[in-house]
């Protein structure tokens, strides 16, 4: 079997298409996988990690006005779309499968006029504009929440599956395990703060306000800044005297080890991030992006909230003070953070990617 995945700009984007992967890695001895993403985009550092063949598209969204930029992208969107239709004619799937972002479209639209069968999983509530057109051609339309069923037009009717998560995920190291792996201690208080691959202003003004009082009590983290403000956010920091147990990185590569080692999340409200916590079973504290599509990331924040698995912040109210509030409530009760992690773990107990296999196996049987 020759499968192709294809999804890329963020990790909410990346990681679901590399779960799938490794499901078909697993079920299928003779599957041979290709990866299509953006040519110079965060996949194509990540994904030959996993050991899986990357080939890259050139491919940007369009801006919402006219400009010459715009002209721009929409010759690279041509290119891309002859470009793809090579990588189909050379690697011939049996099926592609979409995860989301700008790249999916040339790709999967390739392999639909071909009459390979197609899928593309949508993660939030809320679909983005390339899979709201995907849903209308492909084969099956597989979502992460109920609620897209409303939002989108598919040729048939959509699967609710939840959200994939990678298999070094969804089976975690223990914590201890972990932490004698990523040479932290075994006693402190341990927690992970990110924005998401991007990164996210918001959180990080108002962690870095909190830092000497973490640094006080002893509690220790990973803080991944996201690419456009770790320089900055470094320097900042050179005043303080960190602890082993206090890091400041660009992008955390070793989420799966990390996670199994935190006690408490502190996070944008990305699908991916969310499923991902979930499946470890951890508590978390979730700030959505007020200028998501939809406000989509305040619908993942309150169903978090409303099943009791932690808590939220909108991006409007976040200050140093409310966070380290946050923080420490959870910290000091032992049996909420108990219960909102058996609360977490509740939320990802099947793995979507099995029925994703599954589904598309009937169609490559047709």
């Amino acid at each position: 079997m020759r499968v192709i995945v294809t999804g890329g700009g963020t990790g909410g984007h990346i990681y679901p298409a590399l779960s799938i992967a490794d499901k078909y890695s697993e079920k299928y001895e003779d599957v041979q996988i290709l990866y299509v993403g953006v040519k110079n985009g965060l996949e194509s550092k990540i994904v030959p990690k996993y050991g899986y063949d990357f080939r890259g598209l050139d491919v940007k969204g369009f801006q919402r006005k006219i400009s010459v930029e715009n002209i721009r992208r929409v010759l690279l969107a041509l290119k891309a779309t002859n470009d793809a239709k090579k990588i189909i004619s050379d690697f011939r799937p049996d099926l592609v499968i979409g995860t989301g972002g700008y790249v999916c479209g040339p790709m999967v639209m390739a392999a639909n006029k071909k009459n390979i069968p197609t899928a593309i999983h949508e993660q939030n509530a809320f679909p983005g504009l390339t899979n709201k057109i995907l849903s209308k051609k492909v084969d099956r339309v597989f979502l992460g929440f109920e609620a897209a069923k409303e939002r989108l037009s598919c040729k048939n009717p959509a699967i609710v599956v939840g959200n994939p998560v990678r298999k070094d995920i969804r089976n975690p190291k223990s914590k201890v395990d972990a932490r004698k792996k990523l040479d932290l201690p075994l006693e402190s208080k341990f927690i992970i703060v990110t924005g998401g691959s991007g990164g996210f202003e918001a959180i990080n003004n108002a962690f870095i306000k909190i830092i000497p009082e973490l640094l006080e009590k002893n509690i220790g983290f990973v803080f991944s800044t996201g690419k456009n403000y770790y320089e900055s956010i470094q320097k900042k920091m050179e005043k303080f005297d960190f602890e082993d147990n206090c890091r400041i990185l660009e992008y955390i590569e070793d989420m799966p080890d990390y996670l199994a080692a935190s006690d408490l999340c502190v996070v944008s409200a990305g699908a991916t991030t969310i499923a991902e916590i979930n499946a470890v079973g951890r508590a978390s504290i979730i700030v959505p992006k007020a200028y998501t599509a939809e406000n989509h990331q305040e619908y993942n924040a309150k169903y978090i909230k409303s099943k009791h698995a932690g808590e939220y912040i909108l991006e409007k109210e976040l200050e140093g003070d409310i966070l380290f509030e946050k923080i420490m409530q959870i910290l000091d009760d032992e049996n909420l953070r108990k219960n909102m992690e058996n609360n977490s773990r509740s939320l990802n107990l099947e793995d979507p990617c099995e029925i994703i296999v599954s589904e598309m196996e009937k169609l490559v049987r047709k």
